[in-house]
């Protein structure tokens, strides 16, 4: 049975840090065919009402990156790639729900970050409409990281 993440307050700004602009990041030394996995089965997730919460196995590697906000470490606005995700769970603010479909990512390192569903980056947006439409992601590397500068280890 799923379990939806329930968390106790009125005001969704209170789901902090936040990240915005969000997209999923690999690893290249894991390889194309991780990410084209780990894609399928998040599109499959985000596109889908029935299950609260999807795992990522250990060979299932990603990050997450975008403009962090109510980080203590970081300055609002600042670009971050966390640690790997091993966890999404769907939030509902338990008084009045929260405006958008709202995320929970917790990553190996045990913190966790929150994501709105509709505000991923514009190669976010590519990735995902590449795996529904085509059935694949592009086999360039860094094709989908045309708006972010990252270094050589991702693709």
């Amino acid at each position: 049975m799923d379990t939806m993440l329930v968390v106790p307050t009125t005001a969704a700004e209170e789901y902090r840090p936040k990240i915005r602009e969000w997209q999923l990041y690999f690893l290249d030394k894991y390889g194309l065919k991780n990410r084209d996995k780990v894609v399928r089965k998040f599109v499959d997730f985000y596109h889908s009402k029935k299950g609260d919460e999807i795992t990522f196995a250990d060979d299932e590697n990603c990050k997450i990156g975008g403009r962090v906000y109510g980080h203590a470490e970081y300055g609002d606005g600042d670009r971050i790639v966390t640690s790997r995700i091993k966890s999404i769970k769907r939030v509902i603010c338990a008084a009045e729900g929260a405006p958008h479909d709202l995320m929970c990512i917790y990553t190996t390192t045990e913190h966790k970050y929150y994501i709105y569903s509709d505000e991923y980056s514009r190669d976010m947006c590519l990735m995902m409409g590449d795996m529904m439409f085509v059935g694949k992601l592009h086999d360039e590397p860094r094709y989908y990281q045309c708006g972010c500068e990252l270094d050589a280890r991702f693709i």
